[in-house]
């Protein structure tokens, strides 16, 4: 978990696909080096950038078994960015929400006394 977050894809026992996100608590995400992260993210994003690169070379050059390749691979990456993102984002969810709850409980506490 280089950035304390984790996605994954399960299938329920419907058959409903159901995406799953995972993160560290606020402590361990503080302690979470800030070049790492950095380096994390901005390979998530230039992932699929250069497999959208190499797709256009195949396609100009009419190579399509290469092309098929490329558009699997931006799939694949494309996937990817979109669940830590979306972790990401549910992990801020969390930490405001407990943020919150910690100050209302604080607050009754305050007023009960």
């Amino acid at each position: 978990l280089l950035v304390g977050l984790r996605w994954y894809n399960e299938i329920d026992d419907e058959g409903n696909s159901v995406w799953r996100y995972d993160s560290l608590d606020e402590t361990a995400l503080k302690q979470i080096n800030a070049y790492d992260s950095t380096v994390f993210w901005w390979t998530l994003y230039l992932y699929p950038l250069c497999w959208i690169v190499l797709a256009m070379m195949a396609l100009f050059s009419l190579k399509l078994t290469w092309l098929i390749i490329c558009v699997l691979a931006i799939m694949l990456a494309g996937s990817n960015l979109v669940g830590y993102t979306r972790c990401s984002r549910d992990a801020k969810a969390r930490i405001n929400q407990l943020a919150r709850d910690t100050v209302v409980s604080g607050l009754s506490a305050a007023l009960r006394s």
